[in-house]
């Protein structure tokens, strides 16, 4: 997803490697299907040195999620170094009655309603893993998209 947290890490890692190399790095962002569009571009470039991929944890999943990934994860890459470690964390308003994942549940359950989450980006296996709680019982939240702002994408 463009301006998406892996898109701006990498072009602040592009942009680091490109000063001290004295030469253009190009941040080709291929996003889609939990990150597997841009990893099977890379798998199947000529073995150059100069092709990288930046990875998050959707890397180490797909393997589970999807049955004929056109990589194999582990064969076909080698890891270089750790970039950052990324946090998700779950937030309410400040006037929700709900301060805890349990206080969300205890919510949804007196009002009877389904609740809803929202989050940035198009909905995928990877991209749901995080929720602490979607889809385990019939009473927890349901995730929302939203465009992302001037994509005219979800």
């Amino acid at each position: 997803m463009p301006g998406a947290s892996p898109t701006i890490l990498a072009r602040l890692v592009g942009k680091s490697i490109s000063d001290q190399l004295g030469q253009p790095v190009i941040i080709d962002n291929r996003t889609g299907a939990g990150g597997t569009i841009g990893t099977r571009a890379v798998a199947q470039a000529e073995p150059d040195g100069y092709t990288l991929l930046m990875v998050f944890p959707s890397h180490a999943a797909n393997p589970a999620l999807y049955a004929n990934l056109p990589y194999d994860s582990e064969k076909d890459f080698a890891p270089i170094s750790m970039v950052t470690k990324v946090s998700e964390i779950l937030l309410v308003p400040n006037s929700s009655p709900a301060k805890s994942v349990e206080g969300i549940r205890r919510v949804g359950a007196s009002r009877r309603a389904q609740l809803c989450f929202g989050r940035g980006g198009k909905p995928c296996p990877s991209g749901d893993r995080a929720f602490p709680f979607h889809g385990r019982r019939a009473d927890d939240p349901h995730p929302l998209s939203q465009r992302a702002p001037g994509t005219g994408r979800r």
